[in-house]
């Protein structure tokens, strides 16, 4: 959850830097505000930022400012020279008109919105991370600037994401990622709405593959309190394939960096044919049409802490119990008949030695 922090508070940065240089009174300097911004921003983080055209508009979202930043992108430096940490075709964010006019007053981002972004987070075996690029007080440029942003609603459209966690030895992948969000950000408490559809998802850990282009959908509404970091589940629906999750439980971020987690999940009303939508190859075109019976019982638990830099997994649980089952595909003379299986993974620390 780190580098989601970090991502907001880049482009952040470039709006807070380009009102300050005087974008808005100053339209017709353009190309100097803006490359007075891109040298201002890259003062203040490890990483070599770079954008396109800036447009600002009063009639595309009338009666906000819009502003549209085009062609973002974040590389890395040093150990991660030479890879894009983030970029995106199209920003745009909707401005509060007087909060843009009236210099006493935050500016107000009533929306804002990705189009094509490309995350791709590293995190090596030492735990250096890619995402890790702000500068310390020091390092950052003397210029400061005062500001509160207050965020109604969001959206990401067409993301692509890489995590890529050698420390935990965890590679995930989603494709064509769209979400949009809407809370009071404005309080340090509220619930966050979400919407989420990718349409591939890949994970493995471990050298074993557990996803491969799995389709997902998640309806889920998250209590936010920004003030301990700690995001509390509540309503919500996920579908990965033709299963239906159901989760529970909460994601602390600590000020040390580290992560306590208490999740548990289950999958009740499911058959054996919705998980089998699970193993990679099996969730073909005409998977509708495939027959299938057996009873399932799948449900586990996260607790504990997660800890890149200091080789740190939570505890965690697995249980999968398969009766009777049996399938066929359409099209094939035999099925696979009197499938069982009772799987009980349980590690209790982070030496998985010991499960």
């Amino acid at each position: 959850m780190k580098f989601i922090k970090w991502f907001f508070l880049t482009i952040l940065t470039i709006l807070i830097l380009l009102f300050a240089a005087g974008f808005v009174l100053s339209y017709f300097y353009k190309d100097e505000i803006v490359a007075k911004v891109k040298t201002d921003i890259n003062k203040n983080f490890n990483a070599t930022i770079d954008f396109g055209d800036v447009d600002l508009s009063f009639l595309r979202s009338f009666p906000d400012f819009n502003l549209q930043l085009n062609d973002l992108s974040i590389k890395g430096q040093e150990e991660f020279e030479g890879v894009t940490l983030a970029d995106a075709k199209n920003i745009e964010l909707d401005l509060d008109v007087m909060s843009v006019i009236n210099a006493d007053q935050p500016i107000k981002i009533n929306t804002i919105n990705f189009t094509d972004p490309n995350i791709h987070v590293i995190v090596l075996k030492d735990g250096t991370a890619n995402y890790d690029i702000a500068k310390t007080e020091a390092e950052a440029s003397e210029e400061s600037y005062n500001f509160v942003i207050n965020l109604e609603s969001y959206a990401i459209e067409n993301g692509q994401i890489i995590y890529d966690d050698r420390a935990g030895d965890l590679y995930v992948e989603l494709k064509d990622l769209d979400h949009e969000g809407s809370g009071n950000f404005t309080e340090t408490v509220f619930d966050l709405i979400t919407k989420t559809n990718v349409a591939e998802i890949s994970a493995k850990t471990g050298g074993i593959t557990y996803l491969r282009k799995a389709q997902g959908d998640l309806d889920m509404t998250l209590n936010a309190n920004l003030d301990e970091m700690k995001f509390t589940l509540k309503e919500n629906e996920l579908m990965v394939n033709a299963l239906k999750i159901n989760a529970d439980g909460f994601v602390n971020m600590l000020n040390s960096g580290d992560i306590d987690m208490y999740l548990t999940f289950d999958a009740p009303g499911n058959s054996f044919k919705n998980f089998l939508s699970l193993i990679p190859g099996a969730y073909t075109r005409d998977f509708e049409d495939v027959t299938a019976n057996g009873q399932l019982a799948f449900n586990g638990f996260v607790k504990g802490t997660y800890s890149a830099e200091k080789n740190k997994m939570p505890a965690f649980k697995v249980f999968l119990d398969i009766k009777n089952g049996d399938f066929k595909y359409p099209g094939l003379p035999l099925g696979v008949k009197d499938v069982i299986a009772n799987i009980n993974i349980n590690s209790p620390s982070s030496d998985f030695d010991k499960m």
